[in-house]
């Protein structure tokens, strides 16, 4: 019999389609503060009726349903959608807020009835599931006998029973219109925007085709241990514990890394990376990012705003040409050959990474068209910590704390109460505290700092 792997790619090249877009989750526990558009309720501002806002709002959770109460909490993991969040707290709850349109929030039916009313305050997602994961100790030929069960579910729910057993998220993904989460046990479950018979396949990794507003177990990865996940527009990615990498979603352009244009609805293995131990990836809209365990990054995808970092070799958008603007299996950037990477980061028509000795590079957008080293607040040494790339803006958190932002304003996501464009990495004014953790959304920002405070209640 044909190995799971052999048979997820061979289907993926035989042009197999079912008939049925970054989670920041660096470990950096802290208290969590947006700024942005919130007009559909992305900033969890709760109570607080804010429409755009330059300066921090403290994130406030729901902590029943009495609508006065609510509270800001420590938070271990954060990620910024389009139009939504996701948060995942010191106890190991996950929450979500902002935009349901697609079930985005996982809060089930109750929220898909009201798809197009925004959700102010996060509220705890209820994971009511039992996903059977292989032991990791295990083989993937044995798994039906050797298998564990696990519940995961809020912890006002959860019972110390064995039988019903908490676990704890290790990473979050939030997308254009979806989302991804990865449990400890190796579990993975999706939810949200799940294609259609216009559109293709969508980034959930189920056999059909379909919305979710309802958490689901990714049944293509039993039997691996997902340690990463990422989400783009209309893909996804899985980094499991051997560091290899699964793709699913729609494969135009090549953007699944599988070698062909051809999509998958369900995880396929990617080949292309089978001699490289991935520890994260990174995807953008039509294109991806790879990075391995010591500090290559590799890429594949679209380039027509040369955000794979190839410089002319892979342009034929410049030139006219649709078919010479892409690659479809991993590539390594030659750029980082001699300069080893720990972070990287995309979304939409942006790259970006920070090396291990502190220097972040951008590139993309028709704005660089190869790797161009980001000069923060116009001090050569200013070393990068952690990098996060948004549809239009990125931000940038220095060794020392502080938050340096670049791009498009309109919205006050750069933290300014100025809107121009910013040409070049700036201070962020409003944020006056050390910065552990940020996540930049569609036209909002998300950051994590240290100490909790009393909500500002200013908006513009």
């Amino acid at each position: 019999m044909l190995s799971r792997r052999f048979q997820a790619l061979s289907l993926s090249r035989l042009g197999f389609r079912s008939a049925s877009t970054s989670g920041s989750d660096a470990p950096s526990q802290g208290f969590l503060y947006g700024f942005g558009s919130n007009v559909l309720g992305q900033l969890g501002t709760g109570p607080v009726e804010i429409k755009r806002t330059h300066i921090p709002e403290p994130v406030r959770f729901a902590l029943s349903s009495d609508p006065k109460n609510f509270s800001q909490l420590p938070v271990d993991l954060v990620a910024a959608g389009s139009t939504h969040s996701i948060a995942v707290t010191a106890d190991g709850n996950v929450w979500t807020w902002g935009s349901p349109q697609y079930g985005q929030l996982g809060l089930g039916s109750s929220a898909k009835k009201q798809k197009n009313a925004a959700t102010l305050i996060p509220h705890s997602v209820f994971l009511d599931l039992f996903p059977t994961i292989q032991s990791s100790s295990s083989s993937s030929s044995s798994s039906a006998e050797t298998t564990t069960t696990a519940r995961i579910a809020n912890s006002g729910d959860a019972s110390s029973s064995e039988s019903n057993v908490k676990v704890r998220p290790v990473s979050v993904a939030a997308g254009a219109y979806s989302s991804a989460i990865a449990f400890e046990n190796g579990s993975m479950l999706t939810f949200g925007y799940g294609g259609g018979f216009f559109s293709g396949v969508g980034p959930l990794g189920h056999s059909k085709r379909g919305n979710l507003s309802s958490p689901a177990l990714v049944t293509g990865l039993v039997g691996e241990k997902v340690t990463k996940v990422a989400v783009g527009h209309q893909h996804a990615g899985a980094v499991v514990d051997s560091g290899e990498v699964f793709m699913w979603g729609k494969g135009s352009w090549g953007r699944l890394g599988l070698g062909t244009a051809y999509s998958a609805a369900e995880p396929a293995y990617v080949h292309g990376l089978k001699d490289s131990r991935v520890v994260d990836i990174a995807l953008g809209q039509n294109h991806s990012l790879a990075l391995t365990k010591e500090g290559r990054v590799l890429c594949w995808g679209k380039n027509e705003h040369f955000q794979l970092g190839l410089g002319l070799d892979s342009a034929g958008a410049y030139y006219g040409g649709s078919g010479f603007d892409a690659v479809s299996t991993p590539t390594p950037i030659p750029f980082f050959d001699l300069i080893p990477v720990r972070q990287i980061a995309a979304n939409a028509f942006f790259s970006a990474c920070v090396t291990v000795d502190g220097r972040a590079y951008v590139w993309g957008n028709r704005l660089f068209l190869q790797p161009a080293r980001v000069v923060l607040g116009r001090n050569m040494d200013e070393k990068a910590k952690y990098i996060s790339a948004g549809p239009m803006h990125l931000a940038v958190i220095s060794e020392s704390g502080k938050l340096y932002v670049f791009g498009r304003n309109a919205e006050l996501q750069l933290g300014i109460e100025n809107k121009s464009f910013r040409k070049e990495f700036v201070l962020t004014e409003s944020v006056s505290f050390p910065v552990k953790n940020v996540s930049c959304g569609g036209t909002f920002t998300l950051v994590v700092a240290d100490t909790p405070t009393s909500p500002t209640g200013i908006a513009s």
